[in-house]
């Protein structure tokens, strides 16, 4: 299918040199995703922002982001949305392919992996101590179904529909939860992640106006 893999870059002080971390965004800094914040849905739990004055290795638009060692190994990501400063670590695979793919195609492969790592095959397919690896020499090993193009794209539509969006601009304390059931029937894994974490900020602003005795106002 013409997929491969490329490592990430050593975050290791003895290799980048300088670094600085942070849970918050920073201008310049590079989005870090690595495996290890990668749930098993496809979904990143958490991202960390690193500064450093090394060039490292970044991710486009379509890439799949590919655990490759230990807890983390056989957890994916595909970055949806284009972002020029996202990066990962020695044990994230970049996988890319060597011709342009529709980002479809590319979310179909990473559906088919977690499938594999859910049924147990990448941690068959993996060699060597403390959780194993699955370096991209091994990849040949991972077979990808032919299967008709209808059936991928009811595959791909369970983790990213494009023709969904959450339009919170159109919701109101009264049609919400229409609106909400409505777009939850619908939506791939990628935009119940995203949609999830937006309500969760609104929820946390409510609860900080209780705690400072504030007036809370729901709105979207």
């Amino acid at each position: 299918m013409g997929y491969y893999g490329v490592r990430g870059t050593s975050l290791e002080n003895n290799f980048i040199k300088n670094r600085i971390d942070s849970d918050e965004y920073v201008d310049g800094f590079y989005k870090l995703i690595i495996p290890t914040n990668i749930s098993k849905y496809g979904t990143v739990s958490k991202i960390t922002y690193i500064g450093t004055s090394t060039c490292l290795k970044t991710i486009k638009a379509g890439d799949i982001i590919f655990g490759g060692e230990g807890y983390g190994k056989g957890k994916s990501f595909v970055v949806i949305e284009e972002d020029g400063n996202i990066a990962t670590n020695y044990h994230g695979i970049r996988i890319v392919c060597d011709y342009e793919v529709p980002v479809s195609s590319k979310i179909f492969v990473k559906c088919v992996l977690s499938y594999l790592r859910e049924q147990g095959l990448i941690d068959c397919y993996g060699v060597g101590g403390n959780g194993g690896h699955f370096a991209p020499a091994y990849f040949h090993l991972a077979k990808i179904p032919n299967f008709p193009e209808s059936i991928k794209q009811e595959i791909v539509c369970l983790y990213h529909n494009p023709q969904v969006t959450y339009d919170a601009s159109k919701f109101t304390l009264e049609n919400f939860l229409e609106y909400d059931r409505g777009f939850n029937i619908n939506a791939g894994i990628y935009e119940l992640d995203k949609s999830m974490k937006y309500l969760q900020s609104k929820l946390e602003q409510a609860i900080e106006c209780i705690a400072d005795d504030e007036e809370v106002d729901i709105s979207f």
